[in-house]
């Protein structure tokens, strides 16, 4: 995975981190406009997160599952620079 697509992964957990106790889905095209990335770009790599179980989809949108919560909350308190 090139650096790019690793930084739009990263983008969109932490945006759905934000927003995970809001319990409400959010559409790829909100995501792409707050990471400024094209659709396609994003839409692959959010169905790439779906498909680790990091991500749940719904009709209405994406959210995190509770494994992408605890991942990405590990990643945001841990001291380890390279999580």
């Amino acid at each position: 995975m090139d650096s790019e697509l690793a930084e739009i992964c990263r983008w969109v957990l932490q945006i759905l981190y934000d927003d995970y106790h809001n319990q409400r889905y959010v559409t790829i095209e909100s995501i792409a406009i707050a990471l400024e990335y094209e659709e396609e770009k994003v839409s692959s790599e959010i169905e790439r997160l779906v498909d680790r179980g990091l991500i749940l989809f719904k009709e209405s949108g994406y959210r995190l599952s509770e494994y992408g919560y605890m991942a990405v909350r590990q990643k945001n308190t841990s001291f380890c620079p390279y999580l």
